[in-house]
């Protein structure tokens, strides 16, 4: 288990740690609010490129993401999959999102929702078996949920573009007149 309070499992840092907080914005997992330290990844969850996390505790049972780090690690509250040959990670990984919900009523109820590790593996779904199939969904699909990171990205970058003139502009850092932004708001 990994205490915050134990500084040589943070010290250092390096090894992305996931954490619910990291998930559900988007599918694909690539960056990560915290990191842990090597001696913090003995005592954690590791997870490899194409695990597939799935929060399973609080309020925020059911969201997902598809690890693309070298190596990662999560804590108790994520479950993650790591499909064996006959599945496509990137299906799974939607799979697992369009079925969130179903998955999530399998918790044990109470003021904080819990699905366990064995009620989380013993959950079927309809799945196509042909990897083929798979594939041809996930690459239906996955470009569009790509699309929709990087127009995310582009919207925070305005976002923040927009303080920063806005602050500069109105504490007189920044004179109005010829200050042309057009090229950076097109596209």
């Amino acid at each position: 288990m990994l205490f915050r309070s134990v500084r040589e499992y943070y010290d250092g840092g390096g090894i992305p740690f996931i954490t619910p907080g990291d998930l559900g914005s988007h599918l694909g997992l690539r960056t990560t609010t915290r990191e842990i330290a090597p001696r913090g990844l003995e005592v954690s969850r590791p997870v490899t490129p194409g695990s597939v996390c799935f929060v399973s505790i609080g309020s925020t049972i059911g969201k997902v993401g598809l690890s693309f780090f070298r190596i990662a690690a999560t804590n108790q509250q994520i479950n993650s999959v790591l499909p064996d040959e006959g599945f496509d990670p990137r299906f799974v990984c939607l799979l697992l999102w369009h079925n969130g919900n179903r998955i999530a009523n399998f918790a044990n109820p109470g003021p904080v929702p819990i699905l366990n590790k064995a009620t989380f593996e013993s959950v079927e779904l309809p799945v196509p078996r042909n990897k083929q199939e798979q594939i041809e969904i996930a690459e239906v699909i996955w470009p569009i949920e790509e699309a929709l990171e990087i127009s995310s990205r582009k919207h925070k970058l305005l976002r923040d573009l927009f303080s920063v003139v806005l602050d500069r502009l109105m504490t007189g850092a920044l004179r109005a007149d010829g200050v042309d932004i057009a090229e950076v708001t097109r596209g």
